[in-house]
């Protein structure tokens, strides 16, 4: 591990320490747990201390068939469990867009996926939490302990998760049975979304914003016993070559409208390709060049008028995004104090990181702030200190429990 920082390469690093955990947390600076790296700003990086690198912690404990729980240590892949679990008709009930995240950056980041209406955040699904703080103390938590809740959404400040015990689910097999339907304008998008999620465990919507009028697919999908193929088609961008620009993303946009559209109804595919097909493209993330790449992220009520004016923010600023995607939070309150998810839409988008589009990243959090939303803390590297505070009511709690020797440089942009 050369280089330590975010998948979304801005900020940008040009010198970090870091080591492998081994057993204590060293005290000569200040120190920062560090798993894969997929979260997209600053929030994994501590670039005035120490990243303390989590590989070590990588067994698999126990498995509890009978009640569903699954222990593991913090620094073992959502690819690994799923691996483990889905070879025995198991499955975890949250999963996020990639498998190359670790358990603590899932709980620290208290990650969401396509079945949040139905399961809430990752945090919701865990039950116990081994935490070790910088004084050496270890802390067996559960759901009803204050550390607990400042530990899951607690973007690694609250101290070293060792271990945690996870909800596990039953699944018929490997395989998904996925829905496509294609939808047009605002209204029938977040309606029909709403209705998906009400009859279906899984749900996303695809959203073009390249075109003066908005149009999207939305996909739905639900475990299966029939069989399917296990992905094997690997792109690999092995370095920062930027060609993502306008005209490249107009085109995806429109080859993957219409490869959706051809595929509107009811197909069968491995999980793999359903829940994160991004991981087929190794280093998709270089494709954004050497200015590299954010993914704003926002959760709002469930008003269409509100995604119509992040839309015409963002047309304003002349800029196309290069992949919008749209999710119906349903009503399940988060276990954590920072936890991002909250009742309604949350909408993440990526742009290509230039001046013009930091300005525009600027603007959006501000009109979220105004209508009551908030931003995920796992993609941000922009959220100012007033911005923060007035979107996380729960803060001045969760300082109360924050690890005095744990920082992140995202940390000291907001509060210190």
């Amino acid at each position: 591990m050369a280089v330590i920082e975010s998948w979304g390469h801005y900020p940008p690093v040009f010198g970090s320490k870091w080591q492998y955990f081994k057993g204590s947390i060293p005290k000569e600076h200040s120190v920062l747990p560090f798993g894969l790296g997929r979260s997209y700003g600053d929030v994994c990086l501590n670039t005035r201390g120490t990243h303390l690198v989590t590989s070590t912690l990588d067994s698999i404990l126990n498995l509890d068939v009978e009640n569903g729980f699954l222990t593991v240590q913090a620094g073992v892949s959502i690819k690994r469990i799923l691996s483990f679990l889905s070879r025995r008709n198991l499955f975890l009930p949250v999963v996020p867009g990639t498998q190359y995240v670790t358990v603590g950056g899932a709980i620290a980041n208290d990650i969401h996926g396509k079945s949040h209406h139905r399961e809430g955040s990752f945090g919701n699904n865990v039950s116990e939490i081994t935490l070790l703080r910088s004084n050496g103390e270890i802390h067996n938590l559960t759901n009803k302990d204050g550390l607990f809740r400042a530990t899951v959404g607690g973007l690694g400040l609250t101290g070293l998760i060792l271990s945690a015990k996870l909800r596990v689910i039953k699944i018929p097999g490997k395989t998904i049975q996925q829905k496509i339907t294609n939808v047009y304008g605002l209204n029938e998008i977040t309606q029909g979304l709403i209705e998906e999620s009400a009859a279906w465990p899984y749900t996303v919507a695809w959203l073009d914003f390249s075109r003066d009028t908005i149009r999207g697919i939305l996909i739905s999908g639900a475990f299966s016993d029939r069989n399917s193929r296990d992905p094997n088609i690997k792109i690999k961008f092995p370095f920062q070559i930027k060609i993502v620009n306008k005209w490249t993303i107009n085109a995806l946009n429109l080859f993957y409208y219409w490869v959706k559209r051809m595929r509107t109804g009811n197909s069968f595919i491995h999980y793999q390709n359903f829940f994160f097909p991004l991981d087929s493209i190794q280093g998709w993330n270089n494709a954004y060049g050497k200015w590299g790449l954010m993914q704003w992220q926002a959760v709002f009520p469930k008003e269409p008028k509100i995604i119509e004016c992040v839309y015409k923010l963002i047309r304003e600023f002349n800029e196309v995004p290069s992949l919008v995607v749209l999710k119906d939070f349903g009503d399940i309150t988060p276990n954590g104090l920072l936890s991002f998810p909250k009742k309604g839409f949350t909408l993440a988008i990526d742009f290509a990181v230039n001046l013009n589009t930091i300005r525009l990243v600027d603007r959006l959090n501000e009109f979220i702030a105004d209508v009551g939303g908030r931003i995920y803390l796992a993609k941000d590297s922009r959220l100012k200190t007033k911005t923060f505070s007035k979107m996380f009511n729960m803060l001045d709690e969760f300082i109360k429990y924050k690890d005095p020797y744990f920082e992140s440089d995202l940390w000291r942009r907001l509060v210190n």
